[in-house]
C-alpha cells in the first residue's frame, strides 16, 4: 500500500478478510480492498488525530475513537457518517464494538469506560475505576463482560449489562499499552496484558488466574493480538515484532 499523508495511528480488519481501515494522526481514515489493494473510501473522520478503527462483525459499520472527545459510526464503503458518540471529557483512545454488533465501547484520556447503544449511539453505562487515562477496550465473546487497560498499571473487567466492576488484575509496574483477549474456543479463555517496560502477561480470563510472565527488553509493547487457532501471540514494540508460541511461552518466574 502507498505510504498515507499523516503517522498510521491504527488499523482494523474486516472479518471476511475484504478491507482493511487506517486511523491517521492528521484525523483522516482511510479503507481499502484486501484482494485488489485499491482504496475504496477517504474522508477526514475528526478534527483531530483518530487513535483506533474497528469494525463490526459483518463489516459494515466503521467506529473511530478521535482526539475530540467523540466516538463516530460510518460506512465503511462510502465514508458516510451513521453515529456520534458524546458524552466523554477527553480524548476517545479505543473504541470496540461488541461480537453482535449491538453494542459499543469506549476508553478514554478522562478515565471512563463508556458503553454505548450501537443503533441509537445512547449511552448504556459509565464505568468508573481506572486511576488514569484508558488505552484499550475488549469483549468477551458473549458479549456480557468487557476488559480494559490502562495508564493506571492495571487492567479491570466490567459486567457489560449492569456497568459494574467484576475483577482488577494488577502486577504490571508501569502502565499498560495493550491487551487482548480469545475466549471463543470450547479448551478455556485466556486474556493478554502488556506494558511500557516490555512485559508480557497471560491470564485465565475466565478465573483470572495469572499463568504466564514475560519480560522483553527491548522496551515498550504496544500492541498484542492472538492468532485465529490461539497458538500463537503477536506483539509489536519498541524492539519489532515477536510472536510467542502460546503453548511454550515462557515460564512464570515471580522476581523478588
Amino acid at each position: 500500500f502507498p505510504p498515507e499523508d499523516a503517522a498510521v495511528m491504527g488499523i482494523d480488519v474486516s472479518l471476511d478478510g475484504e478491507l482493511l481501515a487506517v486511523a491517521l494522526q492528521n484525523g483522516g481514515v482511510r479503507v481499502w480492498s484486501l484482494k485488489t489493494r485499491q482504496p475504496v473510501a477517504k474522508w477526514a473522520g475528526h478534527p483531530k488525530t483518530v487513535y483506533r478503527v474497528a469494525f463490526d462483525g459483518e463489516g459494515r459499520r466503521l467506529v473511530t475513537a478521535g482526539g475530540d472527545g467523540t466516538a463516530k459510526v460510518w460506512n465503511p464503503r462510502t465514508g458516510g457518517p451513521l453515529l456520534t458518540l458524546t458524552g466523554h471529557q477527553d480524548e476517545v483512545l479505543s473504541a470496540r464494538f461488541s461480537p453482535d454488533g449491538s453494542a459499543i465501547a469506549t476508553g478514554s484520556h478522562d478515565r471512563t469506560v463508556r458503553t454505548w447503544d450501537a443503533a441509537t449511539g445512547k449511552e448504556k453505562h459509565r464505568l468508573d475505576g481506572h486511576a488514569g487515562f484508558v488505552k484499550r477496550v475488549a469483549w468477551s465473546a458473549d458479549g456480557k463482560r468487557v476488559f480494559t487497560c490502562g495508564v493506571d498499571q492495571t487492567a479491570r473487567v466490567w459486567d457489560a449489562e449492569t456497568g459494574k466492576p467484576v475483577r482488577q488484575l494488577g502486577g504490571h509496574a508501569s502502565a499498560l499499552d495493550a491487551l487482548d483477549l480469545d475466549d471463543s474456543g470450547a479448551d478455556g479463555s485466556l486474556l493478554a496484558t502488556t506494558d511500557l517496560t516490555g512485559v508480557v502477561r497471560l491470564w485465565d480470563a475466565a478465573s483470572f488466574k495469572l499463568l504466564r510472565v514475560h519480560r522483553r527488553f527491548g522496551g515498550a509493547i504496544y500492541a498484542a493480538r492472538f492468532g485465529p487457532d490461539r497458538n500463537y501471540l503477536a506483539t509489536a514494540g519498541r524492539d519489532g515484532v515477536v510472536i510467542y508460541a502460546v503453548r511454550e511461552f515462557p515460564t512464570f518466574e515471580e522476581k523478588k
